[in-house]
């Protein structure tokens, strides 16, 4: 079995969890750059992030104040974030967020790439990014410090295009919320992504993959 090291969530805390979110889900609303296969560390100068990520966040304020047939849901994750410890809320918001169902773009919204806001999501499903900034916005309002979370795109030796992922840092390491994994893992140990950049608030990093 392999070895990496993964998040484990406090005993007891994925049961509260499936009891109060997954069930509220169900039924209601030494720093460097990062490079090379190792990539403990996010850093590097800030630039202006991408339309894509300020529409988007543009649409999640609007939604706040109008009706969306995904506020139950969103709602609903939030409460349940709300009532754990912040070190449980990493493991439980990947669990609750990986369990919805994944929906390519132009299934779901006729185009290539649409980053859906929460709410979007949680109603329709959605892909790789979608997954991400559900987990990123909703540590971010359960009350995770901003900067200390990202969204990371990032290439995959061997695979076509980007992957998406949120990251969360716990003390001096940051954890992958992937929705290809159960449980989050330290991002040193992801030798599997190279990132391309990581954006935050209003901050894209961008970082360079070594070739080697």
């Amino acid at each position: 079995m392999d070895q990496q090291a993964t998040y484990k969530a406090p005993n007891g805390s994925r049961r509260r969890f499936l009891a109060l979110g997954l069930a509220a889900l169900g039924s209601l609303c030494a720093p460097r750059d990062v490079s090379g296969r190792t990539t403990a560390v996010l850093s590097g100068a800030p630039v202006k992030p991408s339309r894509k990520w300020t529409v988007m966040l543009a649409r999640h304020h609007a939604q706040a104040g109008a009706s969306h047939p995904g506020d139950r849901k969103w709602c609903a994750l939030l409460d349940a974030l709300g009532q754990l410890p912040a070190d449980d809320r990493i493991f439980s918001v990947n669990k609750a967020v990986n369990a919805v169902a994944y929906r390519d773009d132009m299934s779901n919204y006729a185009v290539t790439d649409h980053w859906a806001t929460p709410r979007e999501f949680l109603h329709r499903g959605g892909d790789c990014e979608d997954f991400a900034i559900t987990k990123y916005l909703a540590l971010l309002h359960s009350g995770s410090p901003e900067d200390r979370l990202r969204i990371i795109l990032a290439r995959r030796p061997g695979r076509p295009g980007t992957h998406a992922v949120a990251a969360v840092q716990r003390k001096a390491e940051w954890y992958v919320l992937d929705s290809l994994n159960a449980e989050p893992l330290p991002l040193e140990t992801r030798a599997d992504l190279r990132p391309v950049y990581s954006i935050s608030g209003s901050s894209r990093w961008i970082h360079t993959a070594s070739q080697t």
